[in-house]
């Protein structure tokens, strides 16, 4: 199915660098592997609110340097 892309809920763009550095951190705390069929991609939960959709993931991909918040995976 076609990705939802939205915007990181922040309050301003100081509080971006800590969220995503959270969501690396959780990929190695939380065992996360990439998505199927998509090696270089992670959906990373966050346990709360990210983006201003409601999302509460954050798909990132490492050696493409692009997250953006998530609501769904791939395929939904």
């Amino acid at each position: 199915g076609k990705l939802n892309h939205s915007v990181f809920n922040v309050n301003d763009s100081t509080e971006l660098l800590p969220l995503l550095d959270e969501a690396y951190m959780n990929i190695q705390k939380q065992g996360i592997s990439a998505v199927q069929n998509d090696p270089g991609a992670f959906i990373v939960p966050m346990g709360r609110t990210v983006g201003t959709n409601g999302e509460t993931s954050i798909e990132l991909f490492p050696n493409k340097l692009e997250p953006s918040s998530k609501g769904r995976h791939r395929g939904q």
